[in-house]
C-alpha cells in the first residue's frame, strides 16, 4: 500500500470512529454466572467438647464428606479448619482433581480427632477460613460453611469479648471485599447455639444460616448449602421419606438435555442398601469410578455420573423391610447465560429488543430442550424510582427474546433470570440511562442550529485538522501497520511441579517482546513438549489460545474454568483464567491474563 492510500485510510478510519463517538456507547455485558461450576471452598468445624454430646455420632464429619462427593470432579479446591477459641488444624487447601483426590479428602476427615476443647470462640475459626481463600490468587466462586454447636465461651482463654470482635469484623471485612459467601450452620442439640451472631455472619456476607435441632438433619442441610452457594435446585425422588419393602424400589428420573456435565444422586440412610442404576439404553451401569462413581459413607451413599446420556434413567434401591430412605437428586451444569448488549441510553416509551442464549465454553448451545425446560425473564430495575419489574421472554429453539419498555426516567439495569426444576442461572447486568421523550423546543433563527447541520460542521474541521496534520508529520509509522500486529498485555504465571510440589516459578510475563505469537512452554521457561502445544497468538479481534492435537491426550487446559478442546480457538477477555495441567511431564500451570 502506498503513503497516499495510507493517508486515504487513516483518514476515512478516523472519521468513521469520530462519528461512532457521536452516537450512544454500546452497554458493557459484564459476566454472569461461569459455565460448569467449580469452587473453592474451606469448611470451618467447631471441635469443643460438647460436640461429643450434640453430634455422637460424627455427622458433622458426614456432611463434610457429602459436599467433598457433590463438588465437580475435576477443577474445585477445597481446605478444612479446626478451631476452640483458638485454631487447632488446617487442612491446607487442596485442588480436586479426580476421584482419588477427593477419598484423601474424606479420609483425611475420617481421621479426625474426638473433639476435646473447653473454651469456644468461632471468630478464630471464620478468620483462619477467610485468610485461606483471601489467599489464592485466583478465586472462582468462594464459600466457607462454618459449622458449630454453641455459642462463644471465653472461660478458661486468654480471649475476651472485644479481641474476638474485633477478629471477626476483620474476617467479615475481608470476606465481603473478596465476595466470599459464608453459611452457618448451628447444631442446636442443647438450645445455647448463638442465633443470632450466625445470621448476622450470613447475612453480612450474602450466604445463609442454618439451625439444626438434630444431627441426622446435617447432610440434609450440606446439600441445600451447596446448590444454593452455585446456584442449583435439589430435587426429591419419590416422597420426602421413602418406606423400603425389601424387594427392589425404582425411581425414575430425566435428563432432557445436552448440558447435564454431571448427575449427583445422594441417599440418605440408617443401614445398608443395593442400588442399581439402569441407563436410557435399558443395560445396568457399571461402578467403575471413571464416568460412574459411587461413595458409600455411614450416613448416606452417594452416586455421580459424568456426562450422562439424554433419556430416562431408572435408580433400583433395596433394603430393610419398613426402612425410610431419602434420595436427593443435583444435577452440576456445563453452562452460561449470556444476554446481548443493550444501548446504554434511551427515553421514556421506547422500546429494546432483548435476546438471549445459553452458552457453553464459549459457544452458543441450540438445544430446544434446554430452552423448552427453562422459564427466563428480564429484570428491569430502575434504581431512581427503586422500581422492580419482571418482563417474560419467549422461548425459541436458539434463544429468548423479547422486549422491555420504559415508562419513567431514571437509572436502569437489566439482567436476565432463567429458571427450571434443576437449577438457576442468571446473566451479568448492564445498565441503561433513560431520560424523557425530547420535545421540540421553539428557538429564535439567530440561535437555531439543526444538530445535523451542527454534526456535519464537527465533522468537517475535525477532519480537515487530521488531514494537516498528517500532511505535516508524514506518515513513517504507518508503514508498521503493514507489519504484523503484536501480542499486548501481559500474562501473570505459576508453574508447579506436581511430583514434588515445588512452585517452579511465579512470575509475570509482558507479551509483546515474544512478537506475534509464543508457546506456554516459552512463557514457563519449561521445555516440555506437550506444553509446545498450546500457543497464544495475536489475530485481529485480540489475543487468543489455542493448542493442535498432538499430545492433546496429556493436557487439560481451561479459560475461566471452561475446558477448551483441541484445535478450539478461544478469546482470552482482561483478567481471565489460565489452567495447563501436563500429566506426562507433572506440571500445572496456572496464569491470569491483563490487558493494556
Amino acid at each position: 500500500m502506498n503513503a497516499g492510500k495510507r493517508i486515504t485510510a487513516l483518514l476515512v478510519l478516523s472519521m468513521f470512529l469520530i462519528a461512532m463517538s457521536l452516537y450512544p456507547v454500546m452497554a458493557q455485558s459484564t459476566s454472569g454466572d461461569n459455565g460448569k461450576k467449580t469452587m473453592n471452598l474451606v469448611i470451618v468445624l467447631d471441635r469443643t467438647g460438647s460436640l461429643q454430646q450434640s453430634d455422637p455420632n460424627r455427622l458433622s464429619q458426614e456432611a463434610a464428606k457429602l459436599i467433598v462427593d457433590l463438588m465437580v470432579q475435576n477443577g474445585s479446591k477445597i481446605g478444612l479448619v479446626q478451631y476452640t477459641d483458638k485454631v487447632t488444624d488446617r487442612l491446607d487447601i487442596t485442588d480436586i482433581n479426580g476421584q482419588g483426590e477427593k477419598n484423601k479428602l474424606k479420609s483425611y476427615i475420617d481421621g479426625l480427632g474426638v473433639p476435646k476443647g473447653q473454651s469456644t470462640d468461632s471468630s478464630t475459626g471464620l478468620k483462619e477460613g477467610v485468610s485461606m481463600l483471601a489467599g489464592l490468587q485466583m478465586l472462582e466462586n468462594p464459600v466457607i460453611v462454618l459449622l458449630t454447636d454453641g455459642k462463644n465461651d471465653f472461660n478458661g482463654s486468654d480471649r475476651n469479648q472485644d479481641i474476638s470482635q474485633r477478629d471477626m469484623k476483620q474476617a467479615l471485612d475481608i470476606a465481603k471485599n473478596k465476595e466470599i459467601l459464608i453459611y452457618t450452620i448451628g447444631l442446636n442439640a442443647d438450645g445455647s447455639v448463638d442465633k443470632n451472631m450466625l445470621s448476622r455472619i450470613a447475612k453480612e456476607t450474602g450466604g445463609k444460616s442454618y439451625i439444626v435441632d438434630k444431627a441426622n438433619d446435617l447432610p440434609d442441610i450440606i446439600s441445600n448449602v451447596y446448590t444454593d452457594a452455585l446456584g442449583y435446585k435439589l430435587l426429591s425422588l419419590g416422597s420426602d421419606r421413602n418406606a423400603l419393602s425389601g424387594n427392589f424400589e425404582t425411581y425414575d428420573f430425566d435428563v432432557t438435555n445436552s448440558s447435564v456435565a454431571e448427575a449427583n444422586v445422594v441417599i440418605y440412610k440408617n443401614r445398608d442398601v443395593l442400588v442399581k442404576l439402569i441407563k436410557p439404553d435399558g443395560t445396568e451401569a457399571s461402578w467403575d469410578n471413571d464416568r460412574f462413581i459411587a461413595s458409600p459413607s455411614q450416613n448416606y451413599m452417594s452416586y455421580k455420573i459424568l456426562n450422562p446420556n439424554q433419556g430416562q434413567w431408572k435408580l433400583m434401591v433395596k433394603g430393610t423391610r419398613n426402612d425410610e430412605i431419602k434420595i436427593s437428586l443435583l444435577y452440576n451444569y456445563d453452562l452460561v447465560i449470556h444476554m446481548d448488549q443493550l444501548s446504554s441510553s434511551s427515553f421514556t416509551g421506547a422500546e429494546i429488543p432483548v435476546k438471549v442464549n445459553f452458552m457453553r465454553q464459549g459457544r452458543a448451545i441450540e438445544d430446544k430442550n434446554l430452552y423448552k425446560d427453562m422459564s427466563a425473564v428480564a429484570v428491569v430495575e430502575n434504581s431512581s424510582a427503586n422500581t422492580s419489574e419482571k418482563v417474560p421472554l419467549t422461548a425459541g429453539e436458539k434463544y429468548y427474546q423479547g422486549k422491555i419498555k420504559f415508562e419513567q426516567p431514571g437509572n436502569y439495569s437489566v439482567y436476565v433470570l432463567a429458571e427450571g426444576k434443576a437449577l438457576t442461572r442468571k446473566s451479568g447486568p448492564q445498565t441503561i440511562q433513560v431520560t424523557e421523550k425530547n420535545v421540540p423546543v421553539m428557538a429564535s433563527p439567530k440561535n437555531l442550529i439543526p444538530w445535523k447541520k451542527l454534526l456535519y460542521t464537527l465533522l468537517g474541521i475535525i477532519g480537515a485538522t487530521a488531514f494537516v496534520i498528517l500532511l505535516l508529520k508524514g506518515i513513517p509509522k504507518l508503514i508498521e501497520n503493514a507489519k504484523p500486529k503484536l501480542l499486548f498485555g501481559k500474562i501473570n504465571l505459576r508453574v508447579i511441579n506436581t511430583t514434588t510440589g515445588v512452585e517452579e516459578m511465579q512470575q509475570s510475563k509482558t507479551l509483546a517482546p515474544y512478537g506475534t505469537s509464543v508457546t506456554i512452554s516459552k512463557l514457563a521457561e519449561n521445555p516440555a513438549s506437550t506444553l509446545n502445544t498450546i500457543v497464544i497468538a495475536r489475530k485481529a479481534q485480540g489475543v487468543y489460545l489455542t493448542y493442535s492435537e498432538a499430545g492433546s491426550k496429556d493436557l487439560s487446559v481451561s479459560v475461566n474454568g471452561d475446558k477448551v478442546a483441541p484445535g478450539q480457538i478461544v478469546l482470552l477477555t482482561n483478567g481471565c483464567s489460565l489452567r495447563v495441567v501436563a500429566v506426562v511431564d507433572s506440571i500445572k500451570v496456572f496464569g491470569r491474563f491483563s490487558e493494556f
